[in-house]
C-alpha cells in the first residue's frame, strides 16, 4: 500500500525528480495486466506538460530566483501552519488559547495557500501577514514561539513580489504560474494512480502491487527526509534572523 502520495510538502524541482523517477519505473511494468493503464497513462500526460512548463519557464532569465522564492515561501507558510497546528491542544492553557487564536486566522486564508496561481497566493500572503501583524497576534505568535515563522513568510513573501514588481519579471512571473499550476494537475494524475493501485491491493491482494508500492513509497520518504532538512536548515535560519533583528 501506498502511505503518502500528497507531496506538497516537497520543492518543485524535488517534486519533479520523484515525478520522472516514478514515471520511468513505470515504463518498466505491464500496467494493462495491473489494471493501471488509464491513471498510468494519464500520470504520463500530466507529467509531460509538466515538465514542458518547466522548460519554457527556464527560457526566461528571472525564473529561476522566482521558483526559488515561491518554494522558500510555501516551506515557510507550511512550516507556521504545521507549527501553530500542533499547539493547538498545548497542556498549557495560554499556549493552547494563543494557538487557536491563530489558527482561526489560518483556516480563514485557507490552509493549502501553497496551491493558488501565484498571484493569487502573492495576494493572500499579504492578507495573512496583515492579520499575523496586528498586536494581539504578535503576542500570539510569541507566546506560541512562531515568530520566526512568520518572520521567514514575511522576507521571502517581500523579496518575490519586489522581484515581480521589476516590470521585466512579469513574463517570469507567469510561467512560474504556468508551472505551478501544472504541477498541481501532475499531482492529481498522480493521487489517482496511487488511489486505484491501493484499491486494486485491497480487492485483489497486495502481492501484484507490493514492488511498485514499496518504490513509491521509498521516492517519497527520501523526499521527505529532504524536505525536513531544509525545513529545519530554513527555521533556524529564521531563527537566527529574528535574534539578529531583535539585536538591534
Amino acid at each position: 500500500m501506498i502511505k503518502v502520495f500528497l507531496l506538497n510538502f516537497i520543492r518543485q524541482m524535488d517534486f519533479f525528480q520523484v515525478m520522472i523517477l516514478i514515471r520511468d519505473y513505470l515504463k518498466k511494468l505491464d500496467l494493462k495486466a495491473l489494471k493501471l493503464e488509464l491513471q498510468g497513462t494519464e500520470f504520463e500526460t500530466r507529467l509531460q506538460a509538466f515538465d514542458n512548463s518547466l522548460k519554457d519557464s527556464r527560457k526566461t532569465g528571472k525564473t529561476k530566483r522566482l521558483h526559488e522564492l515561491d518554494d522558500l515561501r510555501d516551506e515557510m507558510v507550511q512550516g507556521l501552519y504545521g507549527h501553530v497546528k500542533s499547539q493547538l491542544n498545548f497542556p498549557v492553557p495560554e499556549v493552547a488559547k494563543s494557538a487557536q487564536d491563530l489558527w482561526f486566522i489560518l483556516e480563514k486564508h485557507g490552509t493549502k495557500i501553497y496551491d493558488l496561481p501565484v498571484r493569487e497566493e502573492s495576494g493572500t500572503l499579504v492578507q495573512l501577514l496583515q492579520e499575523l501583524n496586528t498586536p494581539q497576534s504578535l503576542i500570539n505568535l510569541q507566546t506560541t514561539t512562531s515568530t520566526a515563522w512568520k518572520e521567514g513568510l514575511e522576507d521571502y513573501s517581500k523579496q518575490y513580489d519586489d522581484l515581480y514588481s521589476d516590470r521585466t519579471a512579469v513574463e517570469a512571473n507567469y510561467e512560474v504560474g504556468r508551472a505551478k499550476a501544472e504541477r498541481v494537475k501532475t499531482q492529481a494524475a498522480f493521487t489517482d494512480l496511487c488511489e486505484q493501485l491501493n484499491a486494486l491491493a485491497r480487492v485483489n491482494g497486495a502481492e501484484p502491487y507490493k514492488e511498485l508500492a514499496d518504490f513509491i513509497n521509498r521516492a517519497v520518504d527520501a523526499a521527505r527526509i529532504t524536505a525536513d532538512q531544509r525545513s529545519t536548515v530554513a527555521k533556524n535560519n529564521a531563527d537566527k534572523a529574528s535574534g539578529t533583528t531583535a539585536q538591534k
